[in-house]
């Protein structure tokens, strides 16, 4: 009797190991997430700078300073700054503190995520002979193996909290989304040195341990909030806000007696205070202050936020650049629907995490994809993301192929974004309406945006005070070097008198040089090349307007205008302009040399070549 009941438990158990939609479930999730490592770890390798062994770069120089000058230099002051050349210092990103000590200008948190990767390729390089200086390569492939290392690991525990909530397969395709949709896909590869794949990572798993929390509290439940939340405030202090999930989630389920009146409480704050230990002590050694501001007259404009630029600007607007995002937030509609608690704590800490995020003087965040702080939110943002699919999953069976075509379209637009950033075109900082529908799902894109005056610098004077930008300038022509009206050459009809007409074996124009030693101007002014052209349909041409600066075989710059992607009017003169600046290192032995080029085509008619040095102020004062 005692057999055949443990032969009908083991066939029970078997039949929940076979047909268990959350262990089936696993496989292809694993398949999954060895798919996403691996083109994280591809798209990586695509990106100049890491192909040139320069993964940590920008920002990561300031987050990665501490591990050379502890490991390397055994250096706690950044001393040893004073004893290196100028180029191997500008590494660091260091200012100075102390008389003869330097501080980097970010925290030391993230250094404490790569030192087991560093102390490994410190070995891999003594071993296979690199040079022990903490910058060769083994060094920059450890932080890209450790940002992968922490999107799988952030992944890993998003899915383990949403498969509790969801179908199986809408975990599966949020976790596709989440990686394959946005800008974490750039941010955890191709810009590895930043902070936002780790503190994504450390968020997901704080959802996850919030969400067994509530269950059941438990000791080491405690434990490991204070250490989480102590190192995401360490590494970025904004993203503290995401402390208030757990607070809020337990006040609005009434369980805030047993979870927070609780003993244990003060082992989070305990455990929350370790990671700053190291941080305090070194401030205190470089500063002389136990607690430092180290961004300078960079600020928090609290009372004048750009939350609609953010959201929506073409400079790097997050529901712009990551519209699946926009799908996410309307999730908090069926987020309130299914666990009420759980969508006002979300909905209230992600309301608040956007607004410190643009009240920061640089709301657009340089030249990032998208805006790069919300990366760090995802976590949070699967959720609604999820009930939104599950949502949309279960209205009819016509609903799904509509998911699916709308995922793959969001995927492919992440993916040619990306492509076009690592290539340039996406700027950024300057980033207009122009640019940005000259680049929309466009495979072959123009490459003159940034001749035609396509971007927009921003205003950083004027942001870094709080202050709104100024847009109007004066255009200003300081000097004509180059007047051309094609009075000899093949000439032909011209917009005023003669011109000159291109077809045949004359598919270029007369080219006219200026040297480098009568440009009277500095680097910071703008060369314009201007020319009038005329064609019955301009579509059937292939031609540009050049500008190249030269001396010998030696290019300092050769920059181009595609006639055939401009907006021109066909059986009419127009004019095509080509805005550049004077490269800084040209010598007076150099020359600008302008010109027209039919590659292909018929036939084209020019007139009035000229190349003027003019200056752009802005209208209004500071």
């Amino acid at each position: 009797m005692i057999g055949m009941r443990a032969k009908v438990q083991l066939q029970q158990f078997h039949l929940r190991l076979t047909f268990d939609p959350v262990t089936k479930s696993a496989v292809p999730f694993v398949f999954l997430l060895a798919l996403i490592a691996a083109t994280a770890t591809w798209l990586s390798f695509r990106y100049e700078k890491v192909q040139q062994g320069e993964v940590i770069n920008s920002d990561g120089y300031g987050y990665y300073a501490y591990l050379p000058a502890r490991f390397i230099y055994h250096s706690s002051d950044f001393s040893f700054i004073d004893d290196l050349s100028y180029e191997e210092s500008l590494r660091y990103w260091v200012s100075e503190g102390l008389e003869g000590k330097y501080l980097p200008k970010m925290s030391m948190g993230l250094a404490y995520l790569w030192t087991p990767g560093f102390l490994a390729a410190h070995w891999v390089a003594g071993f296979m002979g690199y040079p022990q200086d903490g910058w060769s390569e083994p060094y920059q492939l450890a932080v890209l193996l450790t940002s992968v290392l922490f999107l799988v690991l952030g992944l890993f525990f998003i899915w383990n909290w949403l498969r509790n909530l969801v179908s199986p397969i809408i975990a599966l395709v949020s976790i596709a989304l989440l990686f394959l949709a946005t800008n974490l896909m750039h941010y955890s590869g191709p810009q590895a040195s930043f902070t936002h794949v780790y503190s994504f990572a450390l968020i997901a798993i704080a959802c996850w341990l919030t969400a067994q929390w509530l269950e059941t509290p438990k000791s080491w439940h405690y434990v490991l909030f204070g250490l989480l939340f102590g190192l995401i405030v360490l590494i970025r202090p904004t993203n503290g806000i995401f402390a208030l999930l757990p607070f809020l989630l337990v006040v609005l389920k009434g369980r805030w007696k047993s979870h927070l009146l609780n003993p244990a409480t003060l082992l989070s704050v305990v455990f929350a205070l370790l990671p700053w230990i190291p941080q305090l002590f070194f401030w205190k050694e470089t500063t002389g202050q136990w607690l430092h501001y180290s961004y300078g007259e960079e600020a928090i404009f609290w009372l004048s936020p750009h939350i609609v630029d953010g959201l929506f600007s073409y400079r790097n607007g997050w529901f712009v650049y990551t519209p699946v995002m926009l799908a996410a937030a309307l999730g908090f509609i069926a987020l309130w629907r299914r666990d009420r608690s759980w969508g006002i704590a979300a909905g209230a800490v992600m309301t608040i995490h956007i607004y410190i995020v643009f009240s920061w003087w640089c709301w657009y965040y340089g030249d990032s994809l998208s805006i790069r702080p919300m990366v760090d939110s995802y976590a949070v943002m699967a959720l609604p993301m999820a009930m939104m699919l599950q949502w949309t999953w279960k209205q009819s069976r016509w609903t799904w192929p509509l998911m699916v075509a709308a995922s793959a379209l969001l995927i492919w637009n992440n993916w040619l974004q990306t492509e076009q950033y690592n290539k340039g075109l996406i700027s950024g900082s300057q980033m207009t309406g122009k640019a940005f529908h000259a680049l929309f799902f466009n495979t072959n894109p123009p490459k003159h945006l940034g001749v035609i005056g396509a971007y927009q610098i921003a205003d950083n004077d004027r942001l870094r005070l709080g202050l709104p930008e100024r847009t109007m300038r004066d255009t200003i022509v300081e000097r004509i070097l180059i007047n051309a009206t094609f009075d000899v050459g093949n000439l032909a009809e011209g917009r005023s008198g003669r011109g000159s007409r291109l077809a045949g074996d004359y598919i270029y124009s007369d080219a006219y040089t200026v040297r480098g030693e009568h440009f009277e101007t500095p680097f910071d002014r703008t060369m314009r090349a201007q020319v009038w052209v005329k064609h019955p349909d301009f579509d059937e041409i292939d031609a540009y307007l050049v500008l190249s600066f030269e001396e010998g075989e030696k290019i300092y710059g050769y920059h181009t205008v595609e006639m055939q992607h401009l907006d021109l009017k066909d059986g009419e003169w127009n004019r095509v302009d080509l805005f550049i600046r004077k490269p800084e290192y040209l010598p007076d032995s150099g020359f600008a040399k302008t010109y027209v080029w039919l590659k292909e085509g018929d036939e084209l008619w020019i007139d009035d070549l000229r190349l003027e040095q003019i200056d752009c102020p802005y209208s209004e004062e500071l």
